[in-house]
């Protein structure tokens, strides 16, 4: 199996979450929390925290609009708070 670029799996995970059924959005959660080797937890934090300065930076620069305006408000406020522990190392 060959493994997906980043532009594919974002495509794939867009697709995903374009659904109003939020039962698969808390499967898929769960999934990844209870099911996913530690390390792999980890990387995958590592992508959302990379997710979250994005969405920071996109909020400081005025790249919003009322769709995702709550998005990069809550991730700038997330990402000012823990700004010095965004880090993950990879153990």
């Amino acid at each position: 199996m060959t493994k997906m670029t980043g532009e594919e799996m974002a495509k794939s995970f867009s697709d995903f979450v374009n659904s109003f059924d939020t039962s698969r959005h808390k499967e898929f959660a769960e999934k990844l929390c209870y099911n996913t080797h530690r390390t792999l937890q980890q990387s995958s934090m590592t992508v959302m925290m990379e997710c979250m300065k994005l969405w920071a930076e996109m909020y400081d620069k005025g790249w919003y609009d009322l769709r995702n305006e709550q998005t990069c408000k809550l991730a700038k406020k997330i990402v000012d708070e823990f700004k010095d522990e965004i880090y993950m190392p990879f153990i």
